[in-house]
């Protein structure tokens, strides 16, 4: 079972941007599904242009009559030819609705595709009190809290992380924006929580990522696209969460170069995977990884 939540306490640090690059960069042979949980909203919609179907709209509404490893893929996206997505609705009624229904069953069509092998990364928003998207935390592998260094979030942070130990007692911190005047080792000493990686304020790299046009600065101009720095900073985070959770993968010294993440299997060849894709590839508008509207991959964004 791998499943991981990303959340946060407060503001917004970039929890999407995160999850997505941390399922795109995931290092080992599996097909990564992003599933949206966000109680406020999903962004997949928006920012690809996928359908508003299947997703997890469809999926709510299909556990009711149906279980099994196997649904969680018949409501998913291919984003890319190597990343699924089960994309939430933008509204933030819709959404909320939609993780209620999904919560009454502790979400059991995820945590039954994640034993039966899937990877999932699931992004759950702001984890306040109350949110639908607990049962999913409970279950989780890891919880990853991405945050602000500010004294601001570190101080919501503070007042939330009890509450949030009980939910996950496997929690990592994932330092996110620039940087604030607190260095990594004196958070983690002050929250007594370890952290994973550090994402950081990479406009460039977060446009390519989330599938928009890449606007470089003075300092990204001359860097490929697979080196700026978010890319390589999300592949090195994703890297050190997959030794944590695969006993025996080493822990990289430094973020590597991102590898292009791994194909998914051919129809039917794995556990989990649909006969099928429950919809056809979308065409995003651009992103790194993702068809080029008109046809064709554009894969060096994800090497």
């Amino acid at each position: 079972m791998t499943l991981i939540a990303c959340a946060s306490v407060s503001g917004a640090p970039g929890v999407t941007t995160a999850a997505l690059g941390l399922a795109a960069y995931w290092p080992l042979d599996l097909t990564p599904v992003l599933l949206e949980a966000d109680p406020s909203g999903g962004d997949l919609h928006v920012l690809f242009g996928l359908p508003e179907s299947p997703g997890t709209v469809s999926l709510a509404a299909a556990s009711r009559r149906a279980a099994g490893p196997d649904l969680l893929w018949r409501h998913a996206q291919w984003l890319t030819p190597r990343l699924a997505v089960v994309p939430g609705p933008a509204g933030a009624d819709q959404a909320a609705a939609t993780g209620s229904l999904l919560a009454a069953s502790s979400w059991a069509p995820v945590t039954a595709a994640a034993r039966s092998g899937a990877m999932i990364v699931a992004d759950c928003g702001r984890a306040g009190p109350g949110t639908p998207a607990a049962p999913l935390i409970q279950a989780a592998d890891l919880l990853l809290i991405i945050t602000g260094t500010t004294a601001e979030a570190l101080a919501h942070l503070h007042a939330r992380l009890d509450a949030l130990r009980r939910l996950s007692p496997q929690l990592r911190l994932l330092l996110s924006g620039p940087r604030g005047p607190y260095p990594a080792a004196e958070i983690s000493a002050a929250l007594r929580a370890e952290v994973a990686g550090r994402l950081p304020h990479d406009p460039a790299g977060a446009s390519r990522l989330r599938g928009r046009p890449v606007r470089r600065g003075r300092d990204t101009r001359w860097r490929t696209p697979e080196r700026l720095p978010l890319m390589t900073a999300t592949a090195g985070t994703a890297a050190r969460v997959a030794s944590l959770l695969v006993p025996g993968r080493p822990v990289p010294g430094r973020d590597p170069v991102p590898a292009r993440p791994p194909r998914h299997p051919p129809p039917g060849a794995g556990p989990g995977t649909p006969a099928q894709p429950a919809a056809s590839p979308a065409q995003p508008r651009g992103p790194a990884g993702g068809p080029r509207p008109g046809g064709g991959h554009q894969v060096r964004g994800h090497r």
